[in-house]
């Protein structure tokens, strides 16, 4: 995941609505970022039918003369023209020179089939290798304004229960679910409870995050909050029980990267099953300190293989 930055785009108000590139706007020199313009030919990875999007994916109009120290954009752009030079293919919004949204994905395993874009999200439909269920990846730019806020989760729950399929949720929602989620800064309970609302009527999971307490810090590191978030489908969930995010460590952006994974461990056999009733029984503390010594005296030293005396505590059980 990329961490959402960014801008408004073409559409003038909040309810999204799909365009189709016009053969005028295929000519522009803005009409894709820079190193993704061999995207607008022929390739292997070129869907068959017309791009339906309504956000913009350039990044032209801000030349690196215009940059003074570090810049955002400047090295979302580095990153745009290194993922076409790879084959990747992207839609991005950009507001000033500050930040924007930014939706990167591998056409050898990602099917892209429309696009949806306002002033605080980015949806791309499409499907996945090896899969014939619709995905629905929206990343989010939350507003700072409550009302806003509002807004924001009731679009976003019409568009999923107007759309059959999957939904993938992630991006700086600029809001926790509980008050623990946020260190010396402000929590409003009415707004936590909005968005925990939001979650449970879209039928989303807000997936535990694993690595750091928080996902974002300010300047200083005096006020840190969770406030990114991946919210999934709970039918994927189901299909996918050893998903799990992980936040990493933040670099130059006030936000950590998080990855999101896919890792089964498998631990191989359990090697005794015990329950906690047994811990009931009279003379079970007794029972074992009689096993392991009986252990430790037919087998002497430290190097006695732990499944083996799990076996013998077991078959003393």
């Amino acid at each position: 995941m990329v961490s959402p930055l960014v801008e408004q785009c073409h559409a003038e108000n909040v309810t999204p609505k799909p365009h189709v590139t016009s053969a005028e706007e295929s000519i522009s020199d803005d009409s894709c970022p820079p190193g993704f313009k061999h995207l607008k030919q022929n390739s292997p990875h070129q869907a068959t039918k017309p791009h339906i999007r309504n956000c913009s994916t350039s990044f032209a109009r801000y030349r690196k003369k215009d940059f003074r120290g570090i810049s955002i954009i400047n090295e979302i752009t580095k990153m745009i023209e290194v993922g076409g030079a790879l084959g990747y293919d992207a839609c991005s919004l950009a507001r000033g020179r500050s930040g924007g949204i930014i939706s990167v994905w591998d056409p050898a395993f990602f099917n892209k089939v429309q696009i949806w874009s306002a002033d605080h999200y980015l949806i791309v439909q499409g499907t996945w290798l090896n899969s014939t269920d619709t995905y629905y990846m929206i990343n989010i730019y939350g507003p700072q304004n409550p009302l806003d806020k509002v807004t924001l989760w009731n679009t976003l729950l019409s568009f999923i229960q107007q759309h059959p399929g999957k939904f993938i949720l992630f991006g700086d929602l600029n809001e926790v679910k509980d008050e623990s989620e946020r260190l010396r800064s402000t929590f409003n309970r009415s707004e936590a409870q909005d968005f925990k609302s939001f979650i449970a009527d879209s039928g989303l999971t807000d997936l535990p995050l694993a690595g750091h307490l928080y996902t974002w810090m300010n300047k200083d590191g005096s006020k840190l909050s969770k406030r990114d978030h991946f919210l999934i489908s709970n039918p994927i969930i189901d299909d996918n029980p050893d998903l799990k995010a992980v936040i990493l460590d933040r670099r130059w952006s006030d936000h950590s990267p998080i990855l999101l994974d896919k890792n089964h461990t498998d631990y191989g056999p359990i090697p005794i099953k015990f329950f906690h009733s047994w811990l009931k029984r009279v003379g079970i503390h007794y029972l074992i300190k009689t096993a392991n010594d009986e252990l430790m005296a037919n087998h002497s030293g430290t190097g006695y293989i732990l499944h083996h005396k799990f076996k013998f505590f077991k078959a003393r059980l």
